[in-house]
């Protein structure tokens, strides 16, 4: 699942509660699995990390978590049989920043940009 290979988000979705990310491997002719990860965010804890500002200063702006909870589902696109279904427990999980233009720019959404789509 790399941009290189051709791989394409289907949905995305960002929440207090979690994020949802679904994509689809491959191009179009070889687009043989699906893969659906769903990170639980509540009562997570998180710490306060130092990041660079206008590549100057560090400032304590970015919220990371270690121990996020991943489920993640490999499933064959052809078919949808699944091919894994597994839970991790010890996840690092970032979210910052204007995540709702990530969410707004998944390709093939009536929002998304003409030029820059994920």
């Amino acid at each position: 699942f790399a941009t290189w290979s051709g791989a394409k988000f289907e949905e995305v979705r960002i929440s207090e509660e979690e994020v949802y990310i679904v994509m689809r491997s491959g191009r179009v002719r070889h687009q043989r699995y699906r893969i659906e990860i769903t990170v639980d965010r509540r009562n997570v804890p998180e710490v306060l990390l130092y990041a660079p500002v206008n590549f100057t200063t560090m400032a304590p702006f970015v919220w990371e978590a270690l121990q996020a909870r991943v489920h993640m589902r490999l499933l064959d696109a052809r078919n949808g049989d699944v091919l894994v279904d597994d839970v991790g427990e010890y996840a690092g999980l970032e979210v910052h920043g204007n995540v709702q233009w990530l969410v707004d720019n998944v390709c093939g959404k009536e929002t998304a940009s003409k030029i820059v789509c994920l």
